[in-house]
């Protein structure tokens, strides 16, 4: 869609879309040499991006250049036959955001069907004001207290990572902590108790 003559513009995370670029297609790939990068690393670190002269010349250049692409000069397994070996077992902690609509992602409270030992979950990622339905969708902002936006700039993007391999796999189902269940118990309702008109009618509570 962005490549037709009549699209003006493209949105989306861009820094991915170029990562993927870089990998697929060698011939398009930075002036400057890889950078090493330690595990644990984001890919897209590898690529030390200079900023390159932009003119009508260097477009037509490009287009030209995929006109003439060959399917030899693309790298179609650029992460090797089985890149999942090399990853460490992630997720994303952070908030999904669309349009009016921004809820808390903390996988680290279902550890239980991830297979891992269930352990005090991390406070709620929650937001000091947010424009809700009936705004218009263009004004729509989010905002955080300072504390925790200075505290996920500065620890990014690992801020937003749940690491599994820092949480004990459960070799028994539902296994958890020990300070877990007293957690849950002063957070949650361990018992649903019918109330006392309802009881009456079936025999006297359960």
């Amino acid at each position: 869609m962005a490549s037709r003559y009549s699209c003006l513009g493209i949105a989306g995370c861009l820094t991915l879309l170029q990562c993927w670029i870089y990998e697929y297609f060698p011939c398009f790939r930075p002036h400057r040499e890889r950078h090493v990068i330690g595990p644990g690393y984001p890919r897209s670190m590898l690529w030390n991006v200079r900023c390159e002269d932009k003119s009508t010349a260097q477009l037509q250049s490009i287009r030209r250049r995929l006109d003439m692409l060959q399917a030899s000069e693309v790298d179609w397994m650029p992460y090797r036959t089985d890149p999942s070996k090399d990853v460490p077992r992630m997720l994303m902690f952070d908030c999904i955001r669309y349009r009016d609509i921004v809820e808390p992602y903390m996988p680290d409270r279902s550890l239980h069907q991830l297979g891992h030992v269930q352990v005090v979950p991390m406070d709620i990622l929650s937001h000091e004001f947010a424009m809700r339905p009936g705004t218009p969708v263009n004004k729509y902002n989010v905002k955080h207290s300072s504390a925790f936006a200075d505290w996920a700039w500065r620890n990014f993007p690992y801020s937003t990572v749940l690491h599994l391999q820092n949480y004990d796999v459960a070799m028994d189902p539902g296994k958890s902590a020990p300070d877990y269940l007293l957690w849950y118990t002063h957070h949650s309702h361990p018992r649903l108790l019918r109330d006392s008109q309802t009881s009456s009618h079936h025999g006297g509570p359960d």
